[in-house]
């Protein structure tokens, strides 16, 4: 959590992407003194953070130094816009309307592009409601697979939906955890065999 309306989130070594997490607070304190709350219909916080924290990428590699060995997503919502900037490794910034990390993410990749329009959330996410179901339904999609190839990557606590779902809007950062995800996945599951 970078600040109320602004989240990250860090794929890699857990370290650095909690490095980055404290320079991205930094540069959401620095944007709030230059410019005010004023400025969010100016610009945009999220991506002067999405900056700040490229250029500490770039600056290690330029010092070689030890490049941090972690991207990381920053999104919220601002002036009721939703935005979403992803860091790969190297500090390039890249723009995206959906993103996956890690197991099975190129299959998840490719059912968010179909569910997504290049314009805005487009026919299979009118709602806040219909998103979280769609994460909740492809997170528990790339846990049964790892199950299928013996893996135990995303955690067994005992429960069938050890998934947890965070989602921002403009007023706060919000969990979606273990019954609420059993009954989305549920919903999804019905639906798609409609």
């Amino acid at each position: 959590m970078i600040d109320k309306s602004i989240a990250a989130l860090g794929s890699g070594l857990i370290h650095d992407a909690n490095e980055v997490a404290s320079i991205a607070r930094g540069a959401r304190l620095d944007f709030k003194k230059t410019y005010g709350n004023e400025y969010e219909s100016k610009g945009s916080s999220i991506h002067y953070i999405a900056q700040a924290c490229s250029k500490r990428f770039q600056k290690l590699s330029l010092q070689l130094q030890r490049p941090y060995g972690c991207a990381l997503v920053f999104g919220g919502v601002i002036s009721s816009v939703p935005e979403l900037y992803v860091i790969n490794p190297s500090g390039g910034i890249i723009c995206r309307k959906h993103v996956a990390f890690g197991i099975n993410s190129e299959s998840i990749r490719k059912k968010l592009k179909m569910k997504f329009n290049d314009g805005d959330c487009g026919e299979g996410c009118d709602s806040l409601e219909e998103g979280i179901k769609l994460a909740a339904a492809l997170l528990h999609e790339a846990k049964e697979s790892m199950g299928a190839k013996g893996g135990d990557e995303l955690g067994d606590s005992g429960s069938q939906y050890d998934i947890e779902i965070k989602f921002v809007n403009e007023e706060g950062t919000f969990v979606v955890e273990g019954e609420e995800i059993e009954r989305l996945v549920s919903e999804s599951r019905a639906e798609s065999r409609r």
